[in-house]
Parts: C-alpha cells; sequence; structure tokens
C-alpha cells in the first residue's frame, strides 16, 4: 500500500484529500503540531521553530504532499503578520527538506503547494504558468514559497500547484461569498467584473492525486478549472445554486480598500488563470463551470 504523508492535513484541503486517498486505497499520514494518538489516521509531530520533525513519518511515506500554510485572509495584515506569513510558508518547506534528506531515494515525488496569488493582478490577460510573476504582497508570498520548495527537485519528483479559490461548503472562500446572500443580498465585490481562478475542492484533490499517481508530472501546473469565472458571475451562480432571492448589489471598491487596506488584494485582484497545461497531462476536470460545481457542492455537502 503506498503511503502518503500530508503537512497541513487537518485543514480544508487537507481533510478531503484525506477522505479521498483512503477511498482510492492509499494509507495517509499527517503532520501535526499535537499529534491526536487516537486518531484514525497516523499523526506525527513537528515543530517548526525547533527544526523537528519525528523520523517515523519520513521513514514510513512515499510520497509527500506539503500543503502547510497559515491562511492569507484569515488576520489583518500589519508588518508582523506579513512577516509571519512569510517565514510559516519558508521554514516549513525548509524543516520538510531537511528532514527528506536524511532520507535518500526514499521519498518519489513531493506535491507542493502554492497560489495564484503568483501572477498578481493580471486583469483580463489569460496568465499560464510561463508567465511572469505579478507585483504586490500576495505575489511575494508565493515566490517565496516557490523558491522554498524548489529544493525538493533535487532529491525528488517536485509537482508546485498554483492553486485557485478553492470552492467548499465547509469552509473558505464560498462560505464567506454566500454570507449576504444568506441576507438577501447578491453582494459583488468591487464592479465584479474581476477574473476569479475557482475551483472545486474534489478537482483539486483529484489533481494532488493525479500529481502522486502520474510519474511524467514535474515542475509548476495551475491548479485551477478550465473557465476562470467573472466575480458577478460567480455571485450570480451562487445565488442560483443556494434558490434564495437576493437582490445583486455592487460593494465599491473604496470601501473595501478601507476595511481591508492592502489586503483588499485578495478579493479585488483578477486572475484569469489557464488549465491548459494541468489537462495535458491527461486529469479530466469534473466540474468546468461554476453552476455545476455549486450545485455538487451543496448537494454533497463537501
Amino acid at each position: 500500500m503506498k503511503k502518503v504523508l500530508i503537512t497541513g492535513g487537518t485543514g480544508l484541503v487537507g481533510t478531503r484529500l484525506t477522505t479521498l486517498l483512503t477511498e482510492k486505497g492509499f494509507e495517509v499520514m499527517l503532520l501535526s503540531r499535537n499529534p491526536k494518538p487516537l486518531s484514525k489516521i497516523k499523526q506525527y509531530r513537528w515543530d517548526i521553530s525547533k527544526n523537528f520533525i519525528e523520523p517515523a513519518a519520513i521513514e514510513g511515506a512515499d510520497y509527500i504532499v506539503h500543503l502547510a500554510g497559515e491562511s492569507i485572509a484569515e488576520k489583518p495584515w500589519t508588518n508582523e503578520r506579513k512577516k509571519q506569513l512569510l517565514e510559516n510558508r519558508t521554514k516549513s518547506s525548509e524543516v520538510l527538506y531537511t528532514a527528506i534528506k536524511a532520507y535518500p531515494n526514499k521519498i518519489k515525488a513531493v506535491i507542493a503547494a502554492t497560489a495564484t496569488g503568483y501572477y498578481g493582478n493580471s486583469g483580463n490577460e489569460l496568465v499560464t504558468e510561463e508567465s511572469p510573476a505579478g507585483k504586490g504582497f500576495l505575489t511575494d508570498v508565493c515566490e517565496a514559497w516557490e523558491k522554498a520548495t524548489l529544493p525538493f527537485a533535487d532529491i525528488a519528483r517536485l509537482v508546485q500547484l498554483r492553486i485557485g479559490i478553492v470552492l467548499s461548503t465547509q469552509g473558505g472562500a464560498l462560505v464567506e461569498l454566500q454570507k449576504p446572500i444568506n441576507f438577501g443580498l447578491g453582494a459583488y465585490i468591487g464592479n465584479g467584473n474581476q477574473y476569479y481562478p475557482w475551483i472545486h475542492i474534489d478537482d483539486l484533490c483529484g489533481i494532488i492525486i493525479h500529481a502522486i499517481e502520474n510519474e511524467e508530472m514535474k515542475g509548476v501546473y495551475n491548479a485551477v478549472a478550465p473557465n476562470a469565472t467573472r466575480n458577478r458571475d460567480l455571485v450570480d451562480s451562487i445565488r442560483f445554486a443556494l434558490k434564495k432571492p437576493s437582490i445583486g448589489i455592487p460593494s465599491p471598491e473604496f470601501v473595501i480598500k478601507m476595511l481591508m487596506g492592502e489586503m483588499a488584494a485578495v478579493v479585488l485582484d483578477s486572475c484569469k488563470a489557464s488549465a491548459q497545461k494541468i489537462i495535458q497531462t491527461g486529469y479530466e476536470f469534473k466540474f468546468k463551470t461554476p453552476s455545476p460545481a455549486l450545485h455538487d457542492l451543496y448537494k454533497r455537502k463537501v
């Protein structure tokens, strides 16, 4: 049985990925700051601040999925918070690399998360994995994130996934976008014309599993649905999927910037990211447009 070690495995994506990997016959193990000894999924301790990972975690793994990283939009971007977000991603990768290096040829592949924030605010331009990095703090984080995982390529097959906005009923962007709709307001963000590079959580997990199984995959891939969608259209799709009457209104850009400061880039930046490269590897998307994706999510509560 192939064994997969996940960092950030108790988060939104990691939790769903654990379920789907287990269903496919993989054995899943998690790295956790506070491992639960009675958990059905085997957990091992790691402490980034002390450069520590339980050796048994690496000894038992065939593949590593590196998802660890605190939520970008969870807290205001103070200077201290920005430093924390950067260091959290780079330090965890450095500690993991050191641990893997101690076991030559043990790990077959590392699937490492990054984000489409790499492209910054790219407007209406279709961006591919070959496009240059954008500007701003989100770009800085993604560039540092990817740079920190590059050394893995010297000791294992490395796949870096630039992940878009993950849609799930269990947390993340979808839960936030639907809140105004629950009160009868379908609130567009800014003018609503910015592109959101969304992906159904099961397609994201499917891509990760595909990257584990496909030995030809290496390098950077956009983990986004084939059809990037404008914020306005995504909000409308959520309204229809919920079958709740609501009034579509814009949230003025200046108000969002006033409330969120520099962090407004998370919701105001436009990114029309291409999925062509991942499609060329043979991955078949289950959900290519928002409406079927949303109906599925609300029906199955995933």
